[in-house]
C-alpha cells in the first residue's frame, strides 16, 4: 500500500527519537493534528500500516497495559529519573499536578509553544498569576512554572525528560 504524501510529510517533520517507545494512539492523533482535520476518519489499522511500511525493518511494536507502541530504532538505555508522586507534590504545587496530569496527554511527543502551554495553566487555575502552596501564596513566573514543566516530565516518564528549544516563533517544548 502506498502511503499518501501528507503522511510522508508529517513523518518527515516529526519529533520520533530513536530507541523511545511511543504509544501507537498518540502517534495516530499526531498525524490526525497535522492534517488538520482531513483524515478524521481514517482507520487506525491504515495508518499503523502506513508506518510499518514507512519504518519498516527498524521499528519494533508491542502492547503493554496502555496499548499498542511502537518503537523505531533500538531500545535505548535511558536511565532513572522517575520521581514519586510525592515528590512531584513537594517540588510543585497541587494546581499543576492536576493540571499536568489531565493534559500531559496533549503534549506528549509533540512541539508545543512554552507561551501556550504556561497560558493554558493560568487560564484554568491561575488566573492572575498567584496560588496557594502550604496556604501562602505564590506569584507563578515563566522560571518556575519551566521547572515544574522539567519535574513533571520526570514523574509521567522514565525518558530523556523535556527537550527545550528556541525558533523564530519563540520557546518551544517537547514532553517525551
Amino acid at each position: 500500500m502506498d502511503t499518501p504524501s501528507l503522511f510522508n510529510s508529517w513523518a518527515d517533520q516529526a519529533y520520533i527519537p530513536e530507541g523511545t517507545k511511543f504509544p501507537a494512539l498518540f502517534m495516530y492523533n499526531s498525524f490526525i493534528r497535522y492534517c488538520d482535520g482531513r483524515f478524521t476518519k481514517l482507520p487506525r489499522k491504515i495508518f499503523y500500516s502506513w508506518l510499518r511500511t514507512r519504518f519498516g525493518e527498524n521499528m519494533s511494536e508491542g502492547k503493554d497495559s496502555k496499548g499498542l507502541w511502537f518503537m523505531i530504532g533500538d531500545k535505548q538505555d535511558l536511565g532513572s529519573n522517575k520521581i514519586s508522586e510525592y515528590e512531584f507534590r513537594v517540588h510543585t504545587c497541587d494546581e499543576f499536578v492536576r493540571w499536568f496530569i489531565d493534559t500531559h496527554a496533549n503534549m506528549m511527543y509533540e512541539k508545543v509553544r512554552a507561551n501556550d502551554v504556561r497560558n493554558d495553566f493560568f487560564r484554568i487555575y491561575a488566573n492572575d498569576g498567584n496560588i496557594f502552596k502550604s496556604g501562602k501564596g505564590i506569584y507563578v513566573t515563566k522560571q518556575r512554572f519551566n521547572s515544574w514543566m522539567d519535574i513533571g516530565s520526570k514523574f509521567l516518564t522514565s525518558s530523556k525528560g523535556l527537550l527545550k528549544g528556541r525558533d523564530g516563533k519563540g520557546k518551544w517544548l517537547i514532553l517525551i
